[in-house]
């Protein structure tokens, strides 16, 4: 198991704060979610075509993958012209993640539309999934977010079902009591990495902070065991 961290959690850190920071506390790798305060990371200067191997450079000698690169890509909206926006937006990011040595791009859902149906909804993220991932470069896959309106894990896995393409990949929460099915019962073959989160309330339940921390307590107590191995090694 590799351990990362998302920079969505240390937005305003700058390339150098988040390289230093996952080897300080021995991690693996990072999500690029935000960099400099920004989420727009193909506006980023450090991102550039004449800057990216610099950049990747940089990761590689600290030792740091770059695990996934995150878009706010989502393909709900009922508008063509939006969802074609959207899939040339992820193959762009697809291109940063490939010149980066990552292997995944991460997309959402993501809303159910006014007016529209569930299935109709669904559909159109189906086919602008699949759309992304019969262009994406050699190497990288797309992973859909559980999140939003198909946020459980039987509505994602159906998505992925649908768009029948092997880059088409999930990335899972470790949430509790989720009614039936949790992440871990689908297909582990569709999961490149899976996020822990303290607890999830479900309708009409109080959140099991236990459960939550005992998941922390365990991942905790794992980073400890690597961080002893590699200050004895």
């Amino acid at each position: 198991m590799k351990l990362a961290f998302s920079t969505l959690g240390c937005p305003d850190w700058e390339l150098r704060e988040i390289v230093a920071a996952a080897r300080n506390w021995g991690y693996d790798g990072v999500e690029l979610r935000a960099v400099g305060g920004s989420l727009d990371l193909l506006g980023r200067a450090e991102f550039a075509p004449a800057q990216l191997a610099t950049t990747r450079a940089y990761f590689e000698d600290a030792g740091i993958e770059i695990c996934c690169v995150d878009t706010s890509c989502a393909f709900h909206s009922a508008d063509e012209n939006e969802r074609a926006n959207q899939v040339k937006i992820a193959l762009g990011h697809a291109d940063l993640a490939a010149r980066l040595g990552a292997s995944l791009i991460r997309v959402f859902p993501d809303t159910i539309q006014a007016a529209a149906e569930r299935a109709e909804t669904r559909d159109w993220i189906v086919a602008s999934l699949r759309d992304v991932a019969e262009r994406l470069p050699d190497g990288v896959n797309v992973a859909l977010e559980t999140h939003g309106d198909f946020a459980r894990a039987e509505y994602a896995a159906e998505i992925v079902t649908l768009a029948n393409h092997p880059q088409v990949k999930l990335i899972g929460t470790l949430r509790t009591r989720l009614p039936r099915v949790t992440t871990f019962n689908t297909r582990r073959e569709w999961f490149n990495h899976t996020w822990p989160m303290f607890t999830f309330a479900t309708r009409g339940q109080l959140p099991d902070w236990n459960i939550g921390f005992r998941c922390w307590r365990a991942l905790a107590a794992c980073h400890s065991r690597r961080l002893s191995q590699r200050s004895e090694s």
